[in-house]
């Protein structure tokens, strides 16, 4: 144990010495790991990806954290023996739901927007998503719109100010 443990979990790296593993799960995770594990070291077969497992980790004082785990197995002096290495992914979670909320904004900015609008792919300068207006101004629908149709295609007028734009934009 590495003293990264005091600071996720709240123990001294003595105190958890020694101990297993699901000191640090809930009662219900701590029960299909102890499954899981005990299926496998009879059969030989992993029911979980031993590269990122995540869980709700379980801190000293009660409360949860987010964690991953992955899980490696030893054979230390003739004994088998499993190594598990848990990380603290409380952030990684808080920036996908900021992440998960901007693309909701976006989404409904895109979709509520009295213009036309489009996302381009700048390396093959087609569409990739245009919103309902764009279907309803050019009568073009979106499948129509997405992937097969270029915006040049779409405005070839503007062709010049459609060119001027992606290289601002590269």
């Amino acid at each position: 144990v590495n003293p990264a443990v005091k600071e996720t979990f709240g123990y001294e790296p003595a105190e958890i010495i020694g101990e297993d593993l699901t000191r640090l799960m809930s009662e219900e995770m701590a029960g299909q790991h102890r499954d899981a594990l005990e299926r496998y070291v009879e059969t030989g077969e992993k029911t979980l990806d031993w590269n990122y497992v995540e869980f709700t980790g379980q801190h000293r004082d009660g409360s949860t954290i987010p964690v991953s785990l992955s899980i490696g197995e030893v054979t230390f002096e003739g004994q088998r023996m499993f190594v598990g290495i848990i990380r603290d992914i409380t952030q990684q979670k808080e920036q996908q739901k900021d992440l998960e909320r901007a693309r909701e904004r976006f989404q409904t900015i895109f979709e509520a927007s009295n213009d036309a609008v489009f996302v381009l792919d700048l390396d093959t300068e087609t569409i990739v998503d245009a919103n309902t207006k764009a279907e309803q101004l050019l009568g073009y629908s979106r499948d129509e719109l997405l992937g097969s149709v270029d915006l040049s295609d779409v405005h070839p007028n503007d062709l010049e100010q459609y060119r001027e734009f992606l290289e601002l934009v590269r």
